[in-house]
């Protein structure tokens, strides 16, 4: 088995661990979730209000807005509506991340 190959398959736990982490509070408070790195390329799990309070400490650009979050999230849950996301959106999301991943720090 080649490193490349257990990165990949790390990367991929750790997005799943991220997903169901964001589908449990999802659960619990009716809200839309995503998952982003951090400032460390940790998966984070945040949402509208967690997003502002990113931002209003300088860990987030102020610069970057909540379609921003929504266009490079690696992962989001349904909205309040409980509206879903398309299953195409959630598969190019989890590709994002594996490329993210394959270019990132080693």
């Amino acid at each position: 088995m080649s490193m490349k190959y257990i990165r990949m398959k790390i990367a991929e736990l750790q997005l799943w661990y991220a997903k169901r982490k964001a589908d449990e509070l999802h659960e619990k408070y009716k809200e839309r979730f995503f998952v982003v790195p951090d400032e460390k390329d940790k998966l984070i799990i945040i949402n509208r209000k967690s997003f502002r309070g990113y931002k209003r400490r300088g860990q987030i650009n102020k610069e970057v807005r909540m379609f921003d979050i929504i266009r490079e999230c690696f992962y989001m849950t349904p909205t309040r509506d409980n509206i879903p996301v398309d299953d195409h959106v959630i598969k190019r999301k989890k590709l994002m991340w594996l490329e993210y991943k394959s270019k990132g720090k080693r």
